[in-house]
Formats: C-alpha cells, structure tokens, sequence
C-alpha cells in the first residue's frame, strides 16, 4: 500500500469503491491490487472527481471507464482532484491523458487540481505540461 494520502479528501469508502454522476452507480472495482477510490462531487456546475489512492497499472482502467461518461455532464470544465492521489504511473499519465483528450473533443476542459510535486515534474518530463491546466 502507498504513502497516506496528502489530504484529508479521502475518508469516502473502502479501496475500490466508486461512485458516479447523479443516477450512475459506478460499482466496485474488482481488478486486483487495485487502490483507487474516486468520488464525485459538483461545485456550481462544475463536476468534481476526487481521486484517492494509486492511479497506476491496474486502476487506470477504472479512470477510462469513468472519461467515458464525461459527455453526459453539462458544464464546461471537469475538475480532477488529485490531492489524494498518493501515486501516479505511466499508465497513470495515459489516463489522465486520454480523459483531457475527450473532454478537449467535446470543447470542455480537464483541470488538475493540486497534483503531487511528482506527478507536475512527469508532465514536464514527458512533454505534456503544457495541455494540462493545472490549479493548485
């Protein structure tokens, strides 16, 4: 298991657990090894996901099934808040990625929201900072 969370967003139900937009029930994930925990919230229009725990080989999945849905939201940005994410990978970053990549399509924008010091300096590294915007 990863470091503890960085804070305090992440009290919300066991590892794998899920919820979705108003009216979707987003279920368990049952990958294995799996530790990621994605609530969702809405702030003056704004959809909120909260990401907890490891976003790496086995629960980035579960992040693409959820981009999936993000056409179904009427507001013009998606707000990922990554203050719990205690590990991002590069299927991580493939993820987040893809999610800013579909939304772009639909002429909405993906903001991180308070990455980890690590996860601005892979962006950096792998050349993609700049199509993030990222709030702190």
């Amino acid at each position: 298991m990863g470091p503890a969370p960085r804070v305090g967003v992440c009290a919300a139900g066991p590892p794998g657990t899920v919820e979705g937009l108003p009216g979707e029930g987003w279920g368990m994930d049952e990958r294995a090894g799996s530790e990621l925990v994605i609530t969702t919230e809405h702030d003056d229009g704004t959809l909120v996901l909260v990401v907890c725990g490891d976003l790496d080989a086995y629960s980035a999945p579960l992040l693409d099934d959820r981009a999936q849905q993000f056409g179904r939201h009427t507001g013009t940005n998606v707000v990922l808040d990554l203050s719990g994410a205690s590990f991002v990978d590069s299927s991580g970053l493939r993820a987040l990625l893809s999610a800013h990549q579909q939304l772009d399509a639909l002429g909405k924008t993906l903001v991180l929201r308070d990455p980890s010091d690590a996860l601005v300096r892979l962006l950096e590294i792998a050349g993609l900072r700049g199509h993030f915007t990222v709030a702190p």
